[in-house]
């Protein structure tokens, strides 16, 4: 830790605060007052002392997170008043934010959390563990005091604290904040439009000129003179905005990082517990009026960035506005992953979705959502034409940044995230996706970044999330008719094999997929399996690579199927429950995409038979092996016709596979000779779709908490102690 007399004058003021007198205003003062490096915040203020303070003397630790929201507010108040006059404030400012979100993911743990540090809790990057403020301080310092109980505030200290507006004071429970005495405002509604606010304050969030006060014709409460950069609804072509002074840049990221603390709430609580002290104020435009033009300003940013914006995330170097933008990604996908309230479409369960808080009114419409419902088809058009530049595979192939790295991570996991939420809440922003020829650009980053969880399993959620994604673009004829198109990137890392078109590249890849074994893929096969037979009806070519693989996940199925019912029939076990279930959706929708090939394109179905003739003998066996009882689980279903058809139209080819093979061969006669329109019944034509469900909402809003508590520096957003959304297993 650095030696100045400030940084030992500030860590010597933190410590004295874990007293049971109450805390000196002249120490908080020096806190807030001490511009601390951020290499020395964690020796200066221990993430240990952090929390037991909250938890063993609450009073001075809601003093102090109370004097940060008060300095905050008399900035803005200051600079407001006399912009250009405070120059000093932005620096307070600066320090104030920095401090409380350092407080914040203790301020909203439960009262049980353990403070006993643990090995692996606060650790640096190098496993250090924690450093100390002076050579004398020892890690059982940072210990909670053995002859000490917890207070009784702190098991009810987000409701107390920031609903209730109490100083937390155990010789006083009823004494309250002087601002939040009386009236509907509470502690968490005030301070997160206090953020917002800051935002689009001059001096502070906005440049030192003036801005004429009107709201957009096109969008509800969106003030366009305010807005960050351009307004799209505006421009055929975004353009940049005009330059900002880094020190613009620097509040605008530590406004963003803070409210994006702030919305970490849900972390805290079990599942799917809503947060109406600070995400459910935020979404109502009732009570913070500035939501649309922040969200208007972190959309119209992304969009308005050059393709090599964010490189500087993917090369390590330091670049304000490339922070701000993550920031801007990362906020929208906060407020968009928020689950929907009850009457807006998706039905959430009162007994799971509960109240995390009593006594906090929460809004009846969620603004986020509204917002990306009112994206019109211009904005949606302009979005697909922009947002592309943030999925060049520059950033999302393997060897531009190292993998696993936070930016490696933090560039895809924002943009595909805010992509799928953006495709899910607005119906142009579907439409558009599913019908501009400029979605293409999306594909391989895609498909790249979903087949990273072959080999991590920490990846899992990556792979359902694309998978998402295409079932809703599959919807759409016109995609699966683009991606017939040639593949313009170089998708070797990718996908082994010779690739032609994009529809080769996303069906070789789900064929890999279904190829896997892998525990945690196998649930996916059945997603996979839809979006194949949605898109192979429009498919119009497919390399020989593609057709091999398509034909061993046959093979593979239809070996699995006959293995299972040899078992069943020996010892009445084998295709049972979950299994069963999974096999039978998988092998139908497989052998509806096949039937579709042949049914509709002759071109495909010509070198598409070659591959399949090898499993003529294993389909006969299954013939064999089949009997037309009830008790046959595949003659229950429609598959049965298809497998069974399939063996036939193998019969008619015939035996010979070099006829097959050598150019201008009697294969066209004999396949326009089986007439599969008169002999089954192809569902294919029919898409496959899903309705949004509870079920999705809550997945979506945990697998990016989730992300993004891995990407997040220890500490920032909680630990294994304190966070309960999800497991540490």
């Amino acid at each position: 830790m650095g030696s100045s007399g400030s940084t030992l004058r500030a860590a010597g003021a933190f410590r004295s605060l874990l007293s049971e007198s109450s805390a000196d205003g002249d120490k908080i003062l020096l806190l807030l007052e001490a511009d601390i490096p951020s290499e020395d915040q964690q020796p200066v203020m221990p993430f240990a002392l952090l929390r037991v303070m909250r938890h063993y003397y609450t009073k001075n630790f809601a003093k102090l997170f109370f004097s940060c929201v008060k300095a905050v507010a008399q900035i803005r108040t200051e600079v407001t008043n006399f912009p250009g006059e405070c120059q000093d404030g932005v620096q307070k400012l600066l320090n104030a934010l920095r401090l409380m979100r350092r407080m914040l993911p203790f301020s909203m743990e439960s009262g049980d959390t353990c403070c006993i540090l643990g090995t692996d809790q606060f650790t640096h990057g190098d496993g250090a563990g924690p450093r100390c403020w002076n050579g004398e301080e020892s890690v059982s310092a940072l210990h909670p005091p053995l002859d000490k109980a917890k207070t009784k505030f702190t098991e009810t200290f987000v409701q107390s604290f920031f609903v209730q507006g109490r100083v937390c004071d155990e010789s006083d429970p009823g004494q309250k904040l002087p601002m939040f005495s009386t009236g509907d405002m509470f502690l968490g509604k005030f301070l997160i439009r206090l953020l917002v606010d800051c935002c689009f304050t001059k001096g502070l969030g906005l440049p030192l000129r003036e801005y004429p006060c009107e709201d957009s014709e096109h969008r509800p409460h969106v003030s366009e003179p305010l807005l960050w950069y351009p307004y799209l609804g505006e421009c055929a072509a975004v353009s940049s905005s005009a330059p900002c002074s880094a020190t613009i840049h620097i509040v605008r990221c530590e406004l963003l990082s803070t409210i994006v603390t702030c919305l970490a709430r849900p972390l805290f609580s079990p599942s799917c517990r809503r947060d109406t002290v600070f995400t459910e104020p935020l979404l109502s435009c009732e009570d913070v009026p500035l939501l649309p033009t922040l969200m208007a300003s972190a959309l119209n940013g992304l969009l308005s960035c050059s393709p090599h914006c964010l490189a500087a995330r993917a090369g390590h170097l330091p670049n304000q506005e490339s922070e701000v933008l993550l920031l801007c990604a990362r906020f929208l996908c906060c407020v968009f992953c928020y689950p929907g309230f009850h009457s807006e479409g998706v039905a959430m369960d009162e007994c799971r979705l509960e109240e995390s808080t009593i006594g906090a009114r929460t809004c009846s419409t969620n603004g986020a959502r509204e917002f990306a419902r009112l994206i019109t088809p211009k904005e949606a058009h302009i979005i697909v034409l922009h947002l592309r530049h943030l999925f060049s595979m520059e950033h999302f192939a393997y060897q531009t940044a190292s993998r696993g790295s936070p930016c490696h991570f933090a560039i895809q996991d924002e943009c595909v995230m805010l992509l799928w939420r953006l495709i899910e809440l607005s119906p142009e922003c579907l439409n558009a996706f599913g019908r501009q020829s400029e979605v293409l650009c999306y594909v391989a980053p895609l498909v790249a970044y979903a087949m990273e969880a072959r080999e991590d399993t920490r990846l899992y959620s990556r792979l359902q999330l694309v998978l998402f994604t295409l079932m809703r673009l599959t919807q759409f004829r016109s995609f699966s008719v683009l991606c017939n198109s040639p593949i313009a990137e170089d998708v070797s890392d990718i996908l082994d094999g010779c690739v032609h078109t994009y529809s080769d590249l996303v069906i070789g890849s789900l064929c890999t997929l279904l190829l896997n074994s892998r525990v945690d893929i196998r649930p996916l096969h059945g997603m996979c399996t839809v979006v194949l037979s949605n898109m192979c009806p429009h498919v119009t070519s497919m390399s020989e690579a593609t057709s091999e693989k398509f034909s061993l996940v046959l093979g593979n199925l239809a070996s699995s199927y006959l293995g299972h019912r040899r078992i069943r029939s020996l010892s009445s076990g084998g295709l049972n429950g979950a299994d069963a279930t999974l096999l039978q959706v998988v092998l139908q929708n497989v052998l509806e995409s096949i039937f579709a090939i042949l049914h509709y394109q002759k071109n495909v179905a010509t070198g598409f038979l070659v591959s399949l003739i090898r499993w003529k003998t294993l389909l006969d066996d299954i013939a064999e092996e089949t009997p037309t009882g009830d008790d046959s689980i595949l003659h229950q279903l429609p598959a049965a016709t298809f497998l069974l058809k399939l063996r036939d139209i193998l019969d008619s080819v015939g035996d010979a596979p070099c006829h097959l093979q050598a150019p201008g061969s009697m294969l066209d006669p004999i396949v326009l000779s089986t007439q599969l329109r008169d002999r089954v019944q192809v569902p294919s034509s029919t898409v496959k779709r899903f309705l949004p469900t509870q079920g999705l909402e809550e997945w979506t809003m945990k697998t990016y908490w989730a992300s993004l508590y891995s990407r997040s520096a220890p500490g920032t957003m909680g630990d294994s102690a304190s966070v309960k959304m999800f497991s540490f297993d």
